[in-house]
């Protein structure tokens, strides 16, 4: 499972917020070396994490990432690389590849979240990948992100067909799964639909 000849090594080009749903943000990684570039939908909290480890603000305290780090390297293990490898129905999945020693041949890739993923990556510098496939097939130009044609990307973060009832039903498979970040965006869809409804309801 080494990246290989069909992975491009990706870099932060930057965070854009959505107003819907709110509390949305779309991390936009840029293809090192050409002109794809990938928009990720995290929550707010997931983005101020990879802010501060973006701009490797100094925390009195370490955060659950450092702490990651720092496990690791207290066993003797080390992070070699992050790889985005695969996405559906606008959920990205990422995994962490990790050397057990300087000397070892093997690595062990461990499953992440994006975001985690990504911010842990940016702290250790460490670099970051994403399969070809992904690039092409959702991958925006530059020229699209300033224009800020980034809604198919928030879009496919949170169902826009479903019935408050139907995303109850997905938030609660996603919280489950330990999807959090897909769970917030559904809670705050679902917030947003029963707000416009108490607003048609006082307009009658």
């Amino acid at each position: 499972m080494e990246h290989s000849e069909n992975s491009k090594e990706l870099s932060v080009w930057g965070i854009v917020e959505s107003n819907k749903p709110s509390n949305a943000y779309a991390l936009v990684l840029g293809e090192k070396g050409g002109t794809r570039h990938l928009p990720v939908i995290v929550g707010k909290s997931e983005a101020q994490n990879i802010l501060i480890a973006q701009k490797h603000i100094f925390m009195p305290r370490p955060l659950t990432h450092d702490l990651f780090l720092k496990v690791l390297v207290a066993v003797g293990w080390s992070l070699e690389y992050v790889e985005i490898y695969k996405e559906n129905d606008g959920v990205f999945y990422a995994y962490l590849a990790l050397r057990q020693s300087p000397g070892s041949d093997d690595l062990y890739y461990m499953d992440a979240r994006v975001s985690d993923a990504l911010a842990i990556a940016l702290k250790a510098y460490k670099p970051i990948f994403a399969k070809d496939e992904i690039l092409d097939r959702l991958g925006l130009t530059e020229e699209d992100i300033e224009c800020g044609n980034l809604q198919s990307a928030f879009s496919r973060s949170v169902p826009s067909d479903r019935t408050p009832e139907e995303l109850e039903e997905e938030m609660k498979k996603a919280i489950a799964e330990e999807d959090y970040e897909r769970a917030a965006r559904l809670r705050d869809r679902i917030s947003e639909l029963k707000h416009l409804s108490e607003e048609s309801g006082t307009t009658e």
